[in-house]
């Protein structure tokens, strides 16, 4: 994109260390979880248990995985590493998925060896942990809850809305139209905006920089966008359609 790019902090959602702590928290109770379940299910010989268990480890694996992402992402950028690790995480949601499609097989594998042999189980103790796994798995939901899909994808945040956006930008003069419009959220705590802006008429970079700062902190303040990179233009022949495959 062009020169002019700004940059919010956003204030909106939870303080890094304390998203750290609540990750801490919940692989601790996912820990306590995967115990219970491996011993429960030995002891009474209920599958159900015993692939409780394994999802709950794949929890573990997984939390442990976003708590050093998390980690990472406070790292600082470089020139080889522009954005630095604020993508982590989205590695870290995929590693997750990837997991719990592993433990589907185990469990789907063993299922069937039950059905083919089945085995009695002591139903009184598959009961209290099973509520012990449904009120610790409660907890841990609760904490560290993120749209992991959305952001891999780099879709638009269900929060923002394209076209209001676009209104927001024209309504600063000489603006003409916005178009080439891209809106994604990079990680849990950043929206970009990147668009081409088109001037009626050939305006000092000054006068640029003077309506991009308060076009930005409308962006801001009314759509939640804390990156906005614009390219200015005059006279450009390019498509002028908001949203264009590039």
């Amino acid at each position: 994109m062009g020169p002019g790019h700004h940059h919010h902090h956003s204030h909106g959602h939870s303080h890094p260390e304390v998203k750290g702590m609540n990750l801490l928290i919940t692989i601790f109770l996912n820990i306590l979880i995967t115990v219970s379940q491996v011993i429960g299910g030995i002891i009474s010989g209920s599958l159900a248990l015993i692939s409780d268990a394994l999802h709950s480890f794949s929890d573990v694996l997984s939390l442990i995985v976003s708590y050093i992402a998390n980690v990472l992402s406070k790292k600082e950028t470089s020139p080889n590493k522009t954005f630095g690790y604020k993508r982590a995480e989205i590695i870290a949601a995929f590693v997750n998925s990837a997991t719990l499609i592993i433990v589907a097989i185990i469990v789907i594998k063993e299922a069937i060896e039950r059905l083919i042999t089945p085995e009695a189980t002591e139903f009184d103790l598959v009961i209290w942990l099973s509520l012990l796994g449904i009120a610790a798995n409660g907890s841990s939901v609760l904490l560290p809850k993120k749209d992991y899909t959305r952001i891999l994808m780099l879709f638009t945040p269900n929060t923002v809305q394209v076209r209001h956006i676009v209104q927001t930008i024209v309504k600063f003069k000489p603006v003409k139209n916005a178009h080439h419009v891209h809106v994604w959220q990079l990680n849990e705590n950043e929206v970009h905006l990147g668009a081409h802006i088109d001037f009626d008429k050939d305006i000092k970079i000054s006068q640029f920089d003077d309506i991009l700062e308060k076009m930005e902190d409308e962006l801001y303040h009314n759509h939640g966008i804390n990156h906005v990179n614009i390219q200015p233009e005059f006279g450009k022949c390019d498509s002028k359609d908001i949203i264009v495959q590039d």
